[in-house]
């Protein structure tokens, strides 16, 4: 049985939002020594302040990519 939101609507790109979503990895990022936030959302670029593993950073790119399909360019900054 699928379970389907009552929402079918991509959710708006905004730093908020998308910070929301990765409040859901954020306990993992942290097991691992690491942290993730959102600065800005600017058309279809998300960037994003993240200090951790590469291979994390490859699942945070695809979370946020899944969730906002608006955003097609996660940068993360040094």
């Amino acid at each position: 049985r699928q379970v389907f939101d009552d929402d079918q609507q991509p959710a708006e790109p905004t730093p908020q939002a998308v910070n929301g979503h990765l409040d859901i990895l954020r306990p993992a990022i942290a097991n691992y020594g690491g942290s993730v936030e959102v600065v800005a959302v600017d058309g279809e670029d998300c960037l994003v302040r993240y200090e951790g593993p590469e291979s994390i950073g490859s699942g945070i790119k695809a979370a946020i990519k899944e969730k906002f399909p608006d955003i097609t360019n996660v940068v993360f900054l040094q």
